[in-house]
């Protein structure tokens, strides 16, 4: 059942289904969780709020970041500090500056102005003599170290590889250093000229015992444990375990009769013995052990009354005629009734009418509720429990 309750900070009514909640939103919980305390702005002289943790590092002093920045900045540097006017070298404009400011110039524009002529009166320029096309050309001083007079030139003079002509279009081309071997400019001029007889696996054989690449190992014979023919195979597939079978059908085939034999189980279920679980596995199983209980047994609970209570933390195992231990999710305390909450997912293939009768040979009446049931139809949830304690 919903709970009807007023919210702790905005008195507002909401509806919930756990009994501790307090506050409607999360919002709410942080401001009513937060010590808030009321002050005024230093400023402007409003009333506003702020945490205590702001007051005790030394904060809560103003309502907002323009009332600090004019208290701070405006009031500070032009109020109290002495205002100096100078006139701009460049435009030769009266402006008003502080007293303790480094500025020149009355803006932007008379700023680069400046620079620049700064600039040409103290560059001085080198000739230089370009060592691929020859051309005189000048350089500034601290660019001493350019050797070309443009990027072209320097990427040719960068270049250490050679010039060779093409075997198929007979064309020039340059190849660099890492490409001592090449003999054609493009993929196409290679493709025409590496095809036919000009190939030099040209005739060869590349598949089988007459190719070049051909392995030459030492096969084994073996024999197969399905069929007993015997088979060759390499030594390195006996190594990884391999080489028992003839074909892939005759492994398939034992497998297959193999597979589910009481004999399988039980060598399987041996060579498990002594072995830790894997750390993985172990995390999976402390995982689900704390999911307990569910969501939809919460709701569950919530909605019925306190004679059903909950036992679904694997402490009410019991033993069924046909050996297998069960662990029900409520019992109804007095009765020999219990029951049981399936979800949608996990239990969307099983078929509640066999678990019912599986509890009936060990006298134990049972009610399965669906998941979908408790969200969607609560009303009918609670008259079913009802019904199932009474009868």
């Amino acid at each position: 059942m919903p709970y009807l309750k007023n919210c702790l900070y905005c008195k507002q009514p909401f509806s919930t289904f756990e009994k501790r909640r307090k506050y409607c939103s999360k919002g709410c919980a942080n401001l009513g969780l937060s010590n808030r305390v009321k002050r005024i702005c230093q400023y402007c002289g409003k009333e506003f709020e702020v945490g205590q943790s702001h007051i005790n590092v030394g904060g809560g002093k103003y309502c907002s970041r323009e009332c600090y920045n004019l208290k701070q900045y405006v009031l500070k540097r032009y109020v109290l500090e002495s205002i100096v006017t100078k006139i701009c070298p460049i435009c030769k404009k009266e402006f008003n500056v502080i007293s303790k400011s480094k500025q020149k110039t009355c803006s932007r524009d008379c700023q680069y102005k400046s620079s620049s002529l700064t600039n040409r009166k103290n560059t001085k320029k080198i000739k230089k003599i370009c060592p691929v096309c020859q051309k005189l050309f000048f350089v500034l001083k601290t660019n001493k170290k350019q050797k070309c007079c443009s990027p072209e030139c320097s990427r040719q003079g960068r270049r250490k590889g050679k010039i060779i002509i093409c075997e198929t279009c007979k064309k020039e081309f340059y190849v660099p250093r890492c490409r001592k071997d090449a003999r054609f400019c493009s993929k196409k001029c290679s493709g025409k000229g590496l095809s036919g007889k000009n190939n030099g696996m040209y005739g060869v054989h590349r598949y089988g015992k007459e190719s070049p690449n051909w392995r030459k190992s030492k096969k084994i014979q073996r024999i197969c444990l399905e069929c007993g023919k015997e088979f060759t195979t390499l030594p390195c597939y006996i190594r990884k375990g391999g080489g028992k079978y003839c074909s892939k059908e005759c492994a398939h085939e034992l497998n297959r009769r193999f597979r589910h034999t009481e004999e399988a189980k039980r060598k399987i279920s041996q060579s498990k013995i002594g072995k830790p679980r894997p750390a993985h596995v172990i995390e999976k199983l402390l995982f689900a052990s704390k999911q307990r209980p569910t969501q939809p047994e919460k709701v569950f609970d919530e909605l019925t009354p306190s004679l059903v209570r909950y036992i679904g933390d694997r402490t009410w195992w019991r033993k069924l005629p046909n050996g297998q231990w069960k662990n029900p999710d409520f019992k109804v305390t007095g009765q020999n009734k219990i029951i049981e909450v399936f979800g949608d997912w996990w239990h969307k293939n099983d078929d509640p009418q066999e678990l019912i009768n599986l509890y009936k040979t060990a006298n134990l009446d049972c009610l399965v509720i669906w998941e979908h049931e408790i969200y969607k139809q609560p009303d009918k949830v609670i008259e079913k429990t009802i019904d199932f304690i009474a009868n």
